[in-house]
């Protein structure tokens, strides 16, 4: 098992090595970014400000229909990366990004029925890192931290038969409202220079 571990190592040194040492020509000052989380996809924009900077934006959806309960959210990041070595084909960057979210939810079964609306408005940033295998097309990936606040109201409708054999419907509301922080990751990134 070392022998494996060392032999995976060594590999890595050995084709990491000319990868940092290359430099790229120039690169497009427009990308599409297209990316794969656990459980979202995503679809964005960049435009480069300088070699170093570059200003852009994700959209991110996710859609879940489990039985009876659908959910479905959707975010759009703005956001700017700072590259530390623009001109290597492995480049390590800084990111930042406003986040905007909005998410709902509905349930329905033989006794009860749901409904929550979820909004979220925070800051996120990292550091990240960039591959150039070709010219054009980058994989990237960065990982870091969130601040939001997040706001949720949800209703509740609990549907009981009385003693008449008439159905009664017992109705809940609630509001649940407060900050949050924790980590993010942006997945597999794929973005496509033009």
């Amino acid at each position: 098992m070392k022998r494996w571990v060392c032999l995976q190592l060594l590999c890595l040194i050995v084709m990491v090595q000319p990868a940092l040492a290359q430099e790229v020509k120039a690169r497009g000052s427009e990308a599409i970014t297209m990316g794969a989380n656990s459980n979202s996809a995503s679809i964005g924009y960049w435009h480069k400000l300088t070699d170093a900077n570059s200003l852009g934006g994700d959209f991110t959806l996710v859609y879940r229909d489990h039985n009876r309960d659908e959910s479905q959210s959707y975010q759009f990041s703005p956001g700017i990366r700072h590259y530390l070595a623009p001109e290597k084909a492995v480049s390590p960057y800084l990111y930042g990004a406003i986040i905007g979210r909005y998410g709902e939810r509905s349930s329905d079964n033989n006794t009860m029925r749901s409904r929550s609306e979820n909004y979220a408005l925070g800051a996120q940033g990292g550091i990240g890192l960039e591959w150039f295998p070709v010219q054009s097309v980058s994989i990237a990936g960065h990982v870091g931290v969130i601040a939001q606040y997040e706001r949720t109201h949800s209703r509740s409708s609990f549907v009981s038969s009385n003693n008449v054999g008439n159905d009664v419907d017992l109705s809940n509301s609630n509001n649940d409202e407060g900050f949050v922080i924790g980590t993010i990751n942006s997945g597999f990134l794929l973005n496509l220079y033009f």
